[in-house]
């Protein structure tokens, strides 16, 4: 995976100078749980260049036992484009982070299965076949996020329907099965989301706080 980045990241002083640099005025949840004003930051725009290797998705496939699928050999070598950004991050105490940007622009070859690519990237990461096949289905619609296989990272992905609308949760899993930082993922049609902290339920929490 290759990415390139046509603007730095930047430390702002406030919205209004976010707004200006990003090109979108970024939210800032109205929530009780996040007192302390945040350090914000723009970087971006950015773009990814990811190539596929079809031993790469095979072996992530094997570690988790997935051996019922299988990966089309003429996939080896395409690539997908994809442009994300600029993007604002609000970092607050406490290792809590608030990333928002346009909706990510994915780009593939012509006749590329983009979802059938989805659902082995969510199988490749543990999840069983009927939630990576819905999961799929609707990240193909409305991507939201990257998809690149795994290597040594153990990740818990899973659907939430909160009541801003439905959600990815992506939790980071250190060696003894505890979680080490807990990251939702929401899509609108103006806006993508990432808010991530060491605990799922202030992920949630905040997340739900965004428009």
């Amino acid at each position: 995976m290759q990415v390139t980045t046509n603007g730095l990241e930047q430390d702002v002083q406030n919205l209004d100078e976010a707004e200006r640099k990003a090109g979108f005025r970024p939210y800032l949840p109205a929530l009780g749980a996040l007192y302390a004003n945040p350090g914000i930051t723009v970087t971006g725009p950015l773009a990814v260049e990811q190539t596929i290797h079809v031993r790469d998705i095979e072996s992530a496939l094997g570690k988790v036992g997935a051996s019922d699928v299988q990966v089309p050999a003429e996939w080896e070598g395409m690539q997908l484009h994809t442009e994300i950004g600029p993007m604002v991050e609000e970092n607050y105490p406490g290792n809590v982070h608030i990333v928002q940007a346009r909706p990510i622009e994915l780009s593939v070859p012509s006749g590329f299965a983009l979802e059938h690519f989805a659902e082995l990237a969510f199988r490749s990461i543990g999840v069983s076949l009927w939630e990576a096949r819905a999961m799929a289905q609707k990240f193909a619609a409305h991507p939201a996020w990257l998809l690149d296989m795994p290597t040594d990272a153990v990740v818990n992905v899973q659907e939430l329907a909160l009541r801003a609308g439905p959600a990815l949760l992506i939790e980071d899993i250190d060696v003894k099965g505890a979680i080490k930082r807990a990251t939702v993922v929401r899509s609108t049609s103006e806006r993508t989301y990432s808010v991530s902290s060491t605990d799922r339920e202030l992920s949630m929490k905040i997340t739900e706080a965004l428009p």
